[in-house]
């Protein structure tokens, strides 16, 4: 189920969230880069896009549209969207956003 399919990302996400909180300085000063460097910003923008429907066309291989909550391309983007703040939350406050956290975020789009 889809339910099921979010609960297994949760679990990952929250899973390199650790893996990644050393990297989290590096992280922030290159989003603060992006957020001031204009052409960065552009090229970032023209890269996701890319991206997104790339990732909804296979997103739509494991998940029949009718299950999605919304369309296929709007879904990639508040995944990437959740996963970039629940990162960066937690890279803040470890001990605020647990596992369960991550997982209950989610399982919420189901």
């Amino acid at each position: 189920s889809l339910k099921e399919q979010l609960h297994i990302l949760g679990e990952a996400v929250a899973k390199e969230a650790r893996a990644r909180r050393s990297q989290a300085t590096a992280a922030t000063a290159f989003q603060l880069y992006a957020l001031t460097h204009e052409p960065m910003r552009s090229h970032l923008t023209k890269r996701n896009a890319v991206a997104y429907r790339r990732m909804a066309k296979e997103v739509l291989k494991v998940i029949p549209a009718k299950d999605l909550p919304m369309s296929a391309e709007k879904f990639v983007r508040v995944l990437d969207a959740m996963i970039t703040g629940l990162l960066f939350t937690y890279f803040q406050t470890p001990e605020l956003i647990t596992e369960d956290i991550f997982i209950a975020a989610f399982e919420a789009l189901a």
